[in-house]
């Protein structure tokens, strides 16, 4: 199941790279909606193989999952592969400039069942698909508006 949605950001592509890799400030959001989130590398700085350990509910059930950055390429995007028990997925963002002062932000994320429950998921959540894919795309859109408003000159 792959969901992906693609905003246009009046931001400069250097300075949308450097709000979408703040990851200290993403790992805080994600505590305050309730998940849990523990960084598990010992890298310094921002690069790939950093790993995150986490956990969530979903449909009513406690799901762990492990975040491992494959790719990290300023300022053009980053891959994270994220794997959970029964589940796989891929999850990336991709930037692509416009003009100096305005980005393409693309956000796509997808997920496959390895196991037979992780099928059952996915197939309830293929049935809520519109629900989803609108809720989606207005996180993102919402994201973009608001690093349009917090960046100076933006």
């Amino acid at each position: 199941m792959k969901f992906s949605t693609t905003e246009d950001v009046n931001v400069a592509k250097a300075d949308l790279f450097a709000r979408v890799a703040d990851f200290d400030r993403f790992e805080t959001l994600i505590r305050k909606r309730g998940a849990e989130l523990a960084r598990t590398d010992d890298l310094t700085g921002q690069q790939a193989g950093m790993t995150w350990q986490g956990g969530f509910s979903l449909r009513g059930k406690r799901r762990a999952m492990q975040a491992v950055l494959n790719r990290f390429a300023p300022p053009d995007g980053m891959v994270f592969d994220l794997t959970s028990p029964g589940l796989k997925g891929h999850f990336e963002v991709a930037l692509s400039a416009l003009s100096p002062r305005r980005t393409r932000l693309r956000v796509t994320v997808e997920m496959q069942p390895v196991s037979l429950p992780a099928r059952l998921l996915i197939q309830s959540l293929k049935l809520a698909r519109p629900s989803i894919d609108r809720r989606f795309k207005l996180a993102v859109a919402n994201y973009a508006r608001k690093v349009e408003s917090e960046t100076p000159g933006a």
